[in-house]
């Protein structure tokens, strides 16, 4: 997920939003065994700007695989608020189908 707020300071408070929206569902650091997961910070601008190298990668492996299930690019670059973040999955796989 990329905040993108006129006021960058805005940016550290949406990320404690999604962390406790996460951490809600079941998604938080603070969990063991399968249950330990949750969002990772990526603050730093030298970590930031290796990302799109890392998401483009990955797309090329998903895509060469030979099943029939694929990425579908669009939802690469999705917008989505972080109240409507919750059933947006949800969304997406009803349209696959």
């Amino acid at each position: 997920m990329e905040f993108a707020k006129s006021d960058p300071g805005q940016h550290i408070t949406k990320l404690k939003q999604l962390d406790e929206t996460m951490g809600d569902l079941g998604y938080a650091w603070s969990g063991t065994g399968q249950n330990w997961r949750g969002v990772t910070h990526a603050t730093d601008p030298k970590m930031q700007a290796r990302i799109p190298e890392f998401r483009s990668s990955g797309l090329n492996i998903m895509m060469s695989t030979k099943q029939d299930g694929k990425p579908v690019s669009f939802v690469e670059d999705c917008a989505v608020e972080l109240p409507n973040l919750v059933n947006y999955p949800h969304g997406l796989t009803a349209m696959g189908t």
